[in-house]
């Protein structure tokens, strides 16, 4: 699902980095930091199995669980704003 969210969102115009390597989520989100990504989507084998994904956007302090079919609704809000 990660891949396909992916594909998604850069056909959509929006700037996407997947961090897919084989790493515990705590290095990756250190990473997500450092590297200065202001939004994050996260896909989680639980939420995934019931249609959901986690947002963070780091600058309001949000972090939401939500389905995937109002990902890209979410972003543009969220990029938007």
């Amino acid at each position: 699902l990660s891949r396909e969210i992916y594909e998604s969102l850069i056909k959509q115009g929006i700037s996407v980095i997947i961090d897919d390597r084989d790493e515990r989520a705590g290095v990756k989100f250190n990473d997500a930091d450092l590297t200065g990504a202001p939004v994050l989507v996260v896909v989680g084998e639980r939420n995934v199995k019931e249609g959901f994904v986690e947002l963070r956007i780091k600058d309001r302090n949000v972090k939401e669980r939500i389905p995937v079919s109002t990902l890209y609704d979410r972003l543009k809000e969220a990029i938007d704003s």
